[in-house]
């Protein structure tokens, strides 16, 4: 049985929560990937505005499950 909170309206069918098939991928100084990040986000674009804020002097990859979307690099490199 559900809770009153529990339920969903039309109003909160914006405010559902993201899955995690987003993952970042931080470069090391050699290319080899040193960290995974999983990531939350509504839309590809909102993915790539995020992935960019991992880059801190090194790169990055974005991708959405098995799809390789884009390589960031960092201008300090």
């Amino acid at each position: 049985m559900l809770n009153k909170s529990d339920r969903f309206g039309f109003a909160d069918l914006d405010n559902l929560p993201a899955p995690f098939c987003y993952r970042v991928l931080v470069l090391g100084s050699e290319g080899q990937v040193t960290r995974m990040v999983p990531i939350k986000a509504r839309s590809d674009l909102d993915a790539k505005r995020l992935a960019r804020g991992f880059l801190d002097g090194r790169g990055v990859e974005l991708w959405d499950g098995m799809r390789f979307m884009e390589r960031f690099m960092s201008m300090d490199r």
